[in-house]
């Protein structure tokens, strides 16, 4: 069995790994079909230090996994394999947006507002900090043992919530007064189409008139031109919002935190376009995982990789990574460890990235100790430099050891 460490919690995975429990646990298997190899750090396993997920085949998708797909198959593959699907735990940044959006569906959906200004402010961050505690003790769950921040220290936090009151307040104001006509309950509007297997909840479905527009509400702060993952999304929504009303949005529109809105023409050609992409995405995937080529068809760059969930137990992202990434991510063997409970630390003799082959990485002020029958350990997102020797360990770094 294999034992992982995060920063959120020890833990086995829910089924049998050979080929890493006879790395960690060489008694509990009568043979280990590995390949031994001598490097620096001494033996280690390769590429069998890293596990090869066994993901469900995908019926039906939505517009967010479609962009995920077309991103990194191998992702989705981890992600739906339930033995390393909870490594993808929750950040805060996306713990805003589901506030935001929370707050922004109750300003469109609810009607009997207060006539007083003051009193509909305070009703809508009455609202905010309900939501924001039910994400902050989220967050707390999926990372524990480790202590994230207060929510009020979250990176954006402040921001976020003055210009998500603010549209919210906009949206109310807009709706008394009677200048928009919610279609299909107007905010996270479930749809679906059951030739293609496209599903989703539109954040926002507005209607003027005969005028019909889908919006994606983002709450970043840097919003510009909507990006191609972002405008894809949109078309797949429209294609949907056609085949349940028949008809096209006239347009697909993005709109910040602020409340600015970027609008763009739909043209039905290009909704279908990405629609046959995305179906084709999902067959490619289906393919590629009943014929066991999830490793195979991987391409890491310091992109697509920067910011998954699952970069401790990517062969391929570990193969590929370099210092020159700018990732704060390392992997190897474990060479020193201490159990005090004030600051548990470990010491990796790297052998990933490359170029550092040899070098110890040691990280302090982890949130629980390294089992002491880890023998190797992989590392992300700590406090300090991609390079550095001596760092120091976040609430959300994590660490797999094995």
């Amino acid at each position: 069995m294999s034992v992982f460490l995060t920063i959120s919690r020890l833990r086995p995975t829910t089924s049998f790994d050979q080929t890493l429990a006879c790395q960690a646990f060489p008694f509990l298997t009568s043979g280990c079909l590995t390949e031994f190899r001598q490097g620096s750090s001494g033996c280690y396993v390769e590429p069998s230090d890293f596990p090869t997920p066994a993901p469900t085949p995908i019926g039906e998708f939505s517009p967010s996994l479609a962009n995920q797909l077309l991103s990194c198959q191998l992702r989705v593959g981890f992600s739906r394999d339930l033995r390393y699907s909870e490594w993808n735990r929750p950040s805060t940044h996306a713990a805003l947006g589901l506030v935001a959006h929370a707050v922004t569906e109750v300003a469109f959906r609810v009607r009997d507002w207060p006539q007083d200004p003051s009193a509909r402010r305070q009703r809508l961050e009455d609202l905010w900090a309900q939501e924001i505690q039910r994400q902050a003790a989220r967050i707390a769950e999926a990372w524990a043992p480790a202590t994230p921040p207060p929510a009020e220290d979250w990176l954006a936090y402040a921001l976020t919530r003055i210009r998500t009151i603010r549209r919210a307040e906009k949206q109310v104001e807009k709706a008394t007064r009677g200048r928009v006509k919610a279609t299909r309950g107007g905010v996270e509007v479930k749809l679906r189409d059951e030739s293609s297997k496209l599903f989703g909840r539109a954040d926002r479905i507005e209607q003027v008139g005969q005028a019909t527009r889908v919006i994606d509400l983002k709450t970043g702060l840097r919003q510009a031109e909507p990006s191609e993952e972002q405008r894809r999304q949109l078309l797949l929504y429209a294609v949907l919002i056609h085949r349940v009303e028949g008809q096209w949005p006239v347009s697909i529109d993005v709109e910040d935190a602020s409340g600015s809105t970027y609008s763009q023409p739909l043209v039905p050609e290009e909704a279908e376009a990405a629609l046959a992409e995305a179906i084709a995405a999902v067959d490619s995937f289906n393919q590629v995982v009943a014929e066991s080529r999830l490793l195979a068809v991987a391409e890491p760059s310091p992109d697509r990789c920067r910011w998954c969930d699952f970069r401790v137990m990517c062969a391929p992202f570990w193969k590929a990574l370099r210092t020159d990434w700018g990732q704060r991510a390392a992997a190897g063997s474990i060479v020193g460890r201490g159990d005090s409970p004030a600051s548990p630390y470990v010491t990796i003799e790297l052998d990933y990235p490359r170029d550092l082959a040899g070098t110890d990485l040691h990280i302090s002020g982890l949130a629980a100790p390294v089992s002491p029958d880890a023998t190797k350990a992989a590392a992300t997102d700590w406090v300090g430099t991609a390079g550095a020797q001596d760092s120091r360990a976040r609430w959300s770094t994590t660490i797999r050891v094995w």
